[in-house]
């Protein structure tokens, strides 16, 4: 079976690294997979399954839209699975537009955020009928699918993410003093970190906001605070953490 996953690009992220892990099991089940990427940046991960790059210069470009279709009809393309949600940022509508054009491909949407906005919720209850499945790796995001927007319940399936054991595992107690020693040299203060990119799903701010209430509300006096991540993931959030922290 001939399978595209439709995703921005192969940049560092978890959704990067779930779907990388995904295509190149069901290469070895016999299936033939590649990645469409349509933004100019940089592959982090390595992988060997085959990545095409269509280029999109615009949020709203149909110029994208029609190479898009043309590419999948040309490649026979059975299966054209977008990664994550996004209007027109993320690939869940241009999927969804490509079936319209193209009505032999079977698009299978992907969820990854339990947070849906308005105007996502009415994409869904306007085009949820053009996806075959519907797929998310969480509880939440099902319930929101099928109980407020009302998809039907056939069409939802919950896929937990994949355990990466080559890069995430039990650290050993000698490992665990040197990484905080190494990373945040404060041995006399609580240390309390965050990994991940600066967006709002990650609830940087609303961490912060915890942690100021939870400091009044103990004898804790003395804390270390950390983020780990990219400031580039949305640089307004990013401003947003930055600011409340000066200010508190």
């Amino acid at each position: 079976m001939k399978i595209s996953f439709l995703i921005p690009s192969l940049r560092k992220g978890g959704a990067e690294r779930q779907f990388i892990l995904v295509a190149e099991e069901m290469i070895k089940c016999g299936h033939t997979v590649e990645f469409i990427t349509y933004k100019e940046e940089e592959s982090f991960y390595p992988t060997s399954v085959n990545t095409v790059y269509i280029s999109k210069k615009r949020k709203i470009d149909f110029v994208f839209l029609i190479s898009l279709i043309h590419y999948l009809k040309k490649n026979e393309t059975e299966i054209l699975c977008s990664c994550y949600q996004g209007i027109f940022e993320g690939p869940l509508l241009w999927a969804r537009l490509v079936k319209i054009f193209h009505s032999k491909v079977k698009v299978y949407s992907c969820f990854r955020s339990p947070y849906f906005s308005n105007a996502g919720k009415l994409v869904e209850k306007l085009t949820s009928n053009l996806s075959a499945m519907l797929l998310t790796n969480n509880k939440a995001a099902k319930n929101i699918l099928i109980n407020s927007i009302g998809v039907n319940e056939r069409k939802v399936k919950l896929i937990n993410n994949i355990a990466d054991n080559n890069n995430f595992y039990p650290l050993t107690i000698n490992k665990k003093l040197e990484l905080r020693q190494e990373l945040f040299n404060k041995s006399n203060k609580k240390n309390f970190a965050v990994i991940g990119s600066y967006i709002p799903v990650k609830n940087q701010l609303f961490i912060l906001k915890t942690i100021k209430y939870l400091l009044g509300q103990t004898k804790i006096n003395s804390l270390y605070f950390s983020f780990f991540g990219d400031a580039n993931g949305l640089k307004s959030t990013y401003d947003k953490c930055l600011a409340y922290q000066k200010e508190n």
